[in-house]
């Protein structure tokens, strides 16, 4: 409920506020903080500009004299909001993030236009979510930061972004339903990204994520793509350079795909190993979505 989240806010500032009792600017600040969680001023705001993120300066809203409104994350609150739609795998600032924006109590977004960059995966995918419930959104590409054609190709060159493929695999306890966003679609090769801290050109470091098979079944299997035999993943090895500025290099780790290797190694795995740990794991399991109940 909206009081929650108000009890969760006063909590929270009433803390700050006892700490911070020599400085009397401190109270009128955290009180406008404050109203900013009332249930009594949330339904009634209207924002015409939402920035999801830090990426796009709110300067430059306020430059355009639109009432503005910044969302950095969320509370345990507007987690709870919007932890039945996001994806398992989105991250925790994302879901509460998606709480301020989706929820039964409020719409903070009924007239706004909301900003925000495609820095990461989970908020790409929190972009299709909020585009699939009715929200305006205006995602921006951030641009490459390494002069390479795979980078170049993997943004610019035509490729379907962020595309939810969904589909069903037989087996022998059952049926299992499968989906995910693909990062991007092309004819028949499928790209997905990823960073890591000390990548191995000559390893091949993701050769036990199954994003290269469950896509790749999925297009295949619902129709979405008539047949894809190449999946890559590209692969940013990130770490922090001078000043702070991080520094990296690019990597592409492909894969040759066939529909019928991708069948069989899901339902061996599914079958052998993920569905038996689940039923292991049944009676601590709530979410009933997991098994259909």
């Amino acid at each position: 409920m909206i009081e929650n989240l108000e009890m969760e806010a006063r909590g929270a500032l009433e803390q700050v506020m006892s700490l911070q009792e020599p400085l009397p600017e401190a109270k009128w600040f955290l009180n406008c903080l404050y109203r900013g969680f009332s249930p009594k001023l949330l339904p009634r705001e209207k924002p015409e500009i939402i920035l999801l993120g830090e990426d796009i300066p709110w300067e430059l809203a306020k430059a355009a004299g639109a009432r503005t409104r910044v969302i950095l994350g969320g509370s345990l609150e507007t987690t709870r909001w919007s932890d039945a739609m996001l994806p398992r795998d989105a991250d925790p600032i994302s879901r509460s993030a998606c709480g301020w924006l989706m929820n039964p109590h409020f719409n903070l977004a009924e007239n706004a236009l909301v900003l925000t960059a495609l820095t990461s995966d989970s908020r790409r995918k929190l972009t299709g979510l909020m585009r699939e419930n009715g929200v305006r959104v205006m995602a921006v590409d951030l641009p490459p930061m390494w002069d390479r054609p795979a980078w170049q190709a993997a943004w610019v060159d035509g490729m379907t972004a962020q595309v939810y493929c969904e589909a069903d695999i037989e087996v022998a306890q059952g049926v299992v339903t499968l989906y995910g966003y693909a990062d991007y679609v092309e004819g028949r090769e499928v790209v997905d990204l990823k960073t890591s801290k000390d990548y191995s050109p000559d390893t091949r470091d993701f050769s036990d994520h199954w994003q290269h098979r469950v896509y790749p079944y999925c297009l295949m299997k619902s129709g979405m793509v008539a047949e894809v035999d190449k999946f890559t993943y590209l692969v940013a090895s990130c770490k922090a350079g001078k000043d702070g500025i991080i520094d990296g290099q690019l990597y592409r780790e492909p894969y040759d795909i066939t529909f019928e290797a991708c069948e069989r190694e899901l339902r061996e795995f599914l079958e052998g190993e993920f569905l038996p740990w689940l039923e292991d794991r049944r009676a601590m399991i709530t979410d009933t979505k997991i098994f259909n109940d």
